[in-house]
């Protein structure tokens, strides 16, 4: 049989149970519907439409939220199966492209919806998502940009009711108040987002390599209540915020090196790493959670716990 008659075929096959299974709803809906007091003159006005042809369907533990590969919809069969994605985070318009390419490509449908064996592996799954945390890893602390949050716009101050609660803005008030004049973002712009670990000013001691970084870092943790110790007006000393983010100028293509000696690598991984989350659990995974240094960790698991 030539692949056209077999596809022809198994089209007619998926039909007619199509036809049966709405027969078999629509009788049931009718049973339903006369429990729920619809009047009987109504009831047939209610049916099943028969729409999409998955040849794989992923459903997470929420609402309205699948991963599936479809071939046809209505009489119209696709010349190549089309992802359909509901409900789920992994291409939101603030995530990294690398990250969301991965997802696309080696775990929706290398691993997943297409495996080239015919059968999803998970342990193949989880080997490439583990790899895949060990690359991004390595290339966030050489200074690589592709997993930060890109293209973030920021308005002018004006533009916010309150600009330092807004982070974008705050991380850009950050740059500018570290860098030279001539370096400065002129808002609104389009800015990257890196995250750091500034909580205090002992946590600078890696800038001291950049004396004039150094030094407005110190005056800020010093003198500018958004980041250091300061007094309220009841006369109570109050604990800063520090500095967790820091934005830069869209024209720059690498992490400048007095960032990296503080950027947040633990951080700025699991952030690439929460648009898989919803994968995690339909895949078999359970959430842990490891503490050090006195920071917690989220992590994923195939361990059965007792």
């Amino acid at each position: 049989m030539k692949k056209e008659e077999k596809t022809q075929m198994e089209l007619r096959i998926v039909n007619t149970l199509a036809v049966l299974t709405t027969k078999a709803v629509t009788q049931t809906l009718f049973n339903y519907l006369s429990f729920v007091n619809v009047a009987v003159e109504d009831r047939p006005q209610i049916n099943m439409k028969n729409e999409f042809h998955y040849s794989t369907v992923i459903t997470t533990f929420a609402k309205k939220s699948y991963v599936g590969l479809q071939l046809r919809q209505e009489g119209v069969v696709f010349k190549e199966p089309v992802l359909d994605v509901k409900g789920v985070n992994f291409f939101k318009s603030t995530a990294s492209k690398e990250t969301s390419d991965f997802i696309y490509k080696e775990i929706l449908m290398n691993q997943l919806l297409q495996p080239k064996s015919g059968k999803p592996s998970l342990k193949d799954t989880y080997r490439a998502i583990y790899d895949f945390q060990k690359k991004i890893t390595k290339e966030i602390a050489e200074g690589k940009m592709g997993y930060l949050k890109r293209s973030i716009k920021v308005k002018t101050p004006d533009g916010y009711a309150n600009p330092l609660s807004i982070g974008s803005y705050k991380a850009v008030y950050i740059w500018n108040k570290i860098v030279p004049d001539k370096d400065r973002i002129n808002l609104p712009a389009t800015v990257t987002i890196v995250k750091v670990k500034l909580k205090n000013l002992q946590e600078a001691g890696p800038l001291a390599n950049w004396p004039e970084i150094y030094e407005r870092v110190v005056w800020l943790f010093e003198n500018d209540d958004e980041v250091g110790d300061y007094i309220d007006k009841d006369g109570n000393k109050k604990r800063g915020k520090g500095i967790n983010t820091i934005a830069i100028p869209e024209t720059i293509d690498e992490v400048p090196k007095w960032i990296l000696s503080i950027i947040d690598v633990e951080t700025l991984v699991d952030d690439n790493m929460k648009l898989f989350s919803q994968l995690f659990k339909p895949l078999g995974l359970t959430q842990g959670t490891a503490s050090a240094g006195g920071t917690s960790r989220k992590y994923y698991t195939s361990i059965v716990r007792l």
